[in-house]
């Protein structure tokens, strides 16, 4: 855990149903296995895929199941495109890493206080948080 840094995701907009990790989590950056781009009705969305949260790499041999990464959606602004939100995400990364903070907020619909890392962020689609092996 030393010099990791965190990332932050929350979709609910309302503080007071903030109890669900398909709608708030935390990541640690060194488990980012990917990004992923996608249009649904003309927006730009871009997913970030995890290493599991509650789960091995791998597959569980007792209940014969493939471990499936946890993902987050971000949606994009209409004039925004995938390549420019990698750029920027990567940018902010570095330099939260190299100020030695750890705690990176990507992105929080709170209605109350929406905030995102860049202004080419619309919001947070679905949060996808995989079951614990049996």
């Amino acid at each position: 855990m030393e010099n990791q840094v965190y990332l932050y995701f929350r979709t609910q907009g309302t503080i007071g149903n903030d109890d669900d990790p398909a709608q708030s989590c935390l990541f640690p950056a060194s488990s980012l296995a990917g990004i992923e781009s996608s249009v649904s009705s003309g927006v730009n969305i871009v997913t970030l895929f995890f290493k599991s949260m509650r789960n091995f790499d791998g597959t569980d041999q007792a209940a014969d199941a493939v471990t499936i990464s946890d993902s987050v959606q971000i949606e994009l602004k209409n004039s925004s495109t995938v390549k420019d939100f990698i750029v920027a995400f990567n940018n902010q990364l570095n330099s939260i890493a190299s100020k030695q903070k750890r705690f990176f907020m990507v992105a929080d619909d709170l209605s109350t206080d929406e905030q995102y890392f860049s202004t080419l962020i619309d919001g947070v689609g679905t949060i996808t948080i995989a079951a614990a092996h049996s």
